[in-house]
């Protein structure tokens, strides 16, 4: 079992995650990772900016439609005789297939943009790693010339 998912819905296009792949890092290289790692933070960090944007407008229509068939259910009601309470407003309203379609559609923003958050902020992580890491190395070059020697021959010698 992973807990990644296959594919983020951004904005109503399927992408195809490759969060898991983004999130590993090679150490022997930092270089490069810190090459491409803005790359990929800016790709999670816009998909949830649209996402949140989708989210904030699903929950404005959801609003939108439950004032519209709030009005729809009270004539409605008024024309079948039945008396107009609040709670029988509200059950038509939140039973209505149209209301149901729209809130599930809300829900899966939320949950998609939820996802995308978590992955933005994974990859800030993994940027503060690279950092510590960094610091790290250079605190042992530092301390071991001899490491560096190794280094220049692991490079040199293509591996």
């Amino acid at each position: 079992m992973t807990i990644f998912v296959d594919k983020f819905d951004v904005d109503g296009v399927e992408v195809e995650s490759t969060l898991q792949d983004d999130l590993s890092m090679d150490k022997l290289n930092l270089s490069h990772e810190f090459e491409i790692h803005s790359e990929r933070y800016s790709f999670y960090a816009t998909a949830y900016e649209l996402c949140l944007d989708r989210e904030r407008r699903l929950k404005a229509g959801l609003a939108r439609a439950y004032a519209v068939l709030d009005v729809q259910a009270r004539a409605q009601l008024k024309a079948n005789g039945i008396k107009i309470v609040e709670k029988k407003v509200e059950n038509v309203v939140i039973t209505s297939q149209q209301y149901v379609i729209l809130q599930d559609d809300y829900f899966e923003s939320q949950r998609m943009t939820g996802l995308l958050k978590a992955a933005r902020d994974s990859m800030i992580h993994k940027k503060e790693c690279m950092i510590s890491l960094g610091a790290n190395m250079r605190a042992e070059l530092a301390s071991d010339p001899s490491l560096l020697q190794e280094i220049y021959r692991r490079d040199k010698d293509g591996r």
